[in-house]
């Protein structure tokens, strides 16, 4: 459950952070029940399975959110009006990263819907970039917490688990109690005993994560059974049933 307050802070550090403003025109490929459709104008289905080329050059896109998955299918010459590009979804692919990062102002974002889409963003991104590089946070603070005890923090450069704190940080999951309140919280256990109250919520984000050497945060996958389904997550052990006629989906 996502307010208006959630998005309003998400946005005003992506927005500085990726480059938008009045003179943006951002392209949206993902599929419209996926977090980044909030950076959108949309284009035709037919367009954006069979002639996405075409519509970003027909609408002079300037701005678009892509998968590494999805900008592996683009070339950069083909879509000279492109100038800047977020990558989202999946780490990106060293691949990605040489024929984009010379062309375009390449971005890495990293965010889960529980914290309104993006809470880490890495700018300017060059051949060179480590993939698993997200940046630094731009609406919230970031908690490396210890896997083993969550009331220890790990130390720098030691794999934990990701935990979001900030105003982005939304309600819950309508109609789910139970995972509401193992994914959200109000005061952590790594917390306990300071007495000053935490402002604000904090996002258990089920991401496995360090701190580099230049204090951007190291995306290393998820330390449960979620995986990426496009620029969503999808859990493994919950997708226990098919809708009829759906079984390519899976």
């Amino acid at each position: 459950m996502e307010e208006h307050r959630h998005s309003l802070s998400a946005s005003a550090g992506y927005t500085r952070a990726s480059n938008m403003g009045p003179h943006t025109r951002f392209l949206q490929f993902v599929g419209y029940v996926l977090t980044p459709t909030v950076w959108r104008f949309g284009i035709a289905e037919d367009e954006r399975m069979n002639d996405l080329v075409g519509a970003i050059n027909a609408f002079q896109a300037n701005a678009m959110f892509m998968t590494p998955t999805a900008i592996s299918l683009l070339r950069p010459a083909d879509v000279p009006c492109i100038k800047d590009v977020i990558l989202g979804g999946e780490v990106p692919k060293r691949e990605s990263l040489l024929s984009w990062a010379p062309m375009v102002r390449l971005t890495n974002g990293y965010g889960p819907a529980e914290a309104a889409v993006c809470a880490v963003m890495k700018t300017c991104l060059s051949p060179d970039t480590a993939p698993s590089s997200a940046g630094k946070t731009i609406c919230c603070k970031t908690w490396v917490v210890d896997l083993l005890d969550d009331r220890r923090l790990a130390p720098v450069g030691a794999v934990g688990e990701l935990w979001l704190e900030g105003p982005s940080v939304t309600r819950g999951y309508l109609g789910l109690k139970e995972e509401t309140s193992e994914a959200f919280l109000s005061r952590p256990p790594f917390l306990q005993g300071n007495e000053a109250a935490p402002k604000w919520r904090f996002s258990c984000t089920g991401n496995l994560a360090c701190y580099g050497a230049d204090g951007d945060i190291r995306n290393l996958g998820r330390r449960d059974t979620q995986g990426n389904f496009g620029a969503g997550g999808l859990s493994c052990l919950k997708s226990s049933t098919v809708p009829p006629n759906f079984s390519e989906a899976l």
